[in-house]
């Protein structure tokens, strides 16, 4: 089922590189156009089957009838600016950032009234980055949040957006770009803030010491650190009121220790155990 002509993705990494192969997997558009940062990537991709063609030139955006922004945050925010005069009125474009709301409003700025765009974040990935590690079946099972905004977005193209990630295995979650940069700060940027901090913690020549457990726990941790500075600055607010609800937790953890409290302890544990096996 033929969704695009030519899909123009700038970024071709983990994520964008998923997604260029999975359209080409699944037949979903006539060309994938890759546009990349450094040349050399260009022929990877090629030789890796992801993309059909590659660039270092924004403005082939120009003919493409999707455009797919799969970069950090803020430069996904600095790209929107540049390609702005070369986006046509009949081109969609999307992006696939972790947050949303500081996005969404500057793609609002910077497109014009009758471009349209919508906000997307697949919840699927890896602490692996680059074309690489690409994976066209990475979405199976997954979700995809959308975030539609002020209108900037009409029915029938916001369900070619929805029948492209249902196409790649995802399941279609609706929210508000404010709505999901408060649970995506709890449900991923937490989690990896937990990590990096955890990893800090450890003195280096207790390492040698590490179990299983450490290893699952601070796999995220080995995340890019760049991608993970964007995502956290352009979500701070709901970021440190994830942090603080969380010192909360381990304040009162902290008080049932030192109480030796043994059976709120363990009433606290089998709550958290209880969550754990329900997800």
């Amino acid at each position: 089922m033929i969704l695009f002509k030519k899909v123009a993705i700038i970024g071709i990494g983990l994520i964008g590189g998923s997604i260029a192969k999975a359209l080409k997997q699944k037949k979903l558009c006539n060309q994938v156009t890759g546009i990349v940062h450094h040349k050399e990537t260009i022929q990877k991709a090629i030789a890796q089957n992801v993309i059909d063609l590659g660039t270092t030139d924004l403005t082939v955006v120009k003919d493409a009838d999707l455009v797919v922004i799969a970069t950090p945050v803020e430069t996904t925010i600095d790209i929107a600016f540049k390609i702005k005069n070369y986006i046509l009125d009949k081109t969609l474009v999307m992006d696939v950032g972790s947050t949303k709301l500081e996005i969404v409003k500057a793609f609002d700025r910077a497109f014009r009234k009758n471009i349209e765009f919508i906000g997307c974040h697949p919840l699927a990935g890896s602490e692996k980055k680059g074309v690489d590690f690409s994976d066209g079946g990475i979405f199976n099972n997954s979700i995809a949040v959308l975030t539609p905004y002020k209108n900037r977005i009409n029915a029938y193209n916001f369900n070619k957006i929805k029948n492209l990630w249902q196409s790649l295995g995802a399941e279609i979650k609706l929210l508000t770009p404010a709505l999901h940069d408060k649970i995506i700060a709890k449900t991923s940027a937490l989690p990896h803030l937990l990590s990096f901090s955890l990893l800090n913690t450890l003195p280096k020549n207790y390492f040698k010491f590490v179990s299983s457990g450490f290893r699952d726990t601070t796999r995220i941790g080995a995340s890019d650190p760049q991608m993970w500075n964007d995502i956290l600055i352009s979500n701070k607010r709901e970021v440190v009121f994830a942090l603080e609800d969380w010192q909360k937790e381990i304040n009162k953890l902290k008080k049932l220790i030192q109480s030796k409290n043994q059976s709120h302890l363990k009433k606290y544990i089998s709550s958290a155990k209880a969550k754990r096996e329900s997800i």
